[in-house]
């Protein structure tokens, strides 16, 4: 939903209620990665390993601190047709809509905080005062093993993609 003040109200989801056998993949394959350590480094992932509409609907992004900055590695072509945009080599800060600005910078400090894998419900309100679903698999990414330094997104829109690009057309 979104507040008074137009921004995206994001919803947390247990993991357990994972709707998508897609994000069940990410995570084994996260988990697998990761051994004893709370994450793996951004080069135990390798982006081929997963299939092709999950790579197209994924970003990569490198975590800065003092102040946060998110940077996008990359950006999935699935992701750039819903949103009309490539953000590769830009930061958060890029994001169209501002509402959806403010989520991502939210979740991704969620992500940062709690140095575990987040999964995101945003309702987005389109034109015909509906709420859609655009679901979020944060999974965050470790160079030092002790901070979140990277994180992988694997998002799932299809069943309102069509309405989601128009909303983010509309309003960015």
């Amino acid at each position: 939903m979104t507040t008074d003040d137009g921004r995206i109200d994001w919803i947390a989801v247990d993991l357990a209620d994972n709707p998508f056998q897609s994000f069940d993949f990410a995570l084994q394959y996260w988990s697998d990665r990761k051994g004893d350590a709370f994450a793996p480094t951004w080069p135990d992932i390798d982006l081929m390993d997963f299939p092709p509409k999950m790579i197209a609907n994924c970003n990569v992004t490198d975590i800065g601190r003092d102040p946060l900055e998110i940077r996008y590695r990359f950006f999935g072509t699935g992701i750039c047709n819903l949103h009309g945009s490539d953000l590769t080599g830009k930061t958060v800060e890029a994001n169209e809509p501002a509402p959806f600005r403010v989520l991502c910078i939210e979740t991704f400090t969620a992500l940062v905080e709690r140095r575990e894998p987040l999964l995101f419900i945003a309702p987005v309100p389109v034109t015909s005062g509906a709420m859609k679903r655009h679901h979020f698999l944060r999974l965050p990414l470790s160079a030092d093993g002790v901070e979140v330094t990277n994180a992988i997104t694997f998002e799932e829109f299809a069943e309102h993609k069509d309405e989601l690009k128009a909303y983010y057309a509309r309003m960015a």
